[in-house]
């Protein structure tokens, strides 16, 4: 029944190339651009010698709307935008969270 109801779903639903697009711009990325060290906060890194506050991971989930402006692409390809939904169907619901979200992390807002 779940399966069934999904297929009805997506077979209803608006229709959208925005996800198949950012797939491949990131697919290019990763086969042509030098991608640079993971950042810090999002490596498995021992801050108990060399603590600092900026480098810490901040968990979304103690943050009001379970949102935090932290950078999670390395330096040479911060701020790069993959996915870009359209007008239509709930992908203009998408669109206004992430221009809210996209908005903050270029301010280095935290909440």
């Amino acid at each position: 029944i779940p399966l069934s109801s999904c297929c009805v779903f997506l077979a209803t639903c608006t229709k959208s190339n925005a996800a198949y697009k950012a797939m491949h711009k990131a697919l290019a990325d990763v086969q042509g651009k030098a991608h640079g060290p993971v950042p810090l906060h999002l490596r498995n890194y021992d801050f108990t010698k060399e603590k600092v506050k900026k480098d810490a991971y901040k968990y979304p989930h103690d943050f009001p709307g379970h949102f935090v402006g932290q950078e999670y692409f390395p330096g040479e390809l911060a701020g790069t935008v993959y996915y870009s939904p359209s007008e239509q169907g709930h992908e203009k619901n998408i669109k206004k969270r992430l221009e809210f979200w996209r908005g903050h992390t270029k301010k280095g807002n935290t909440e």
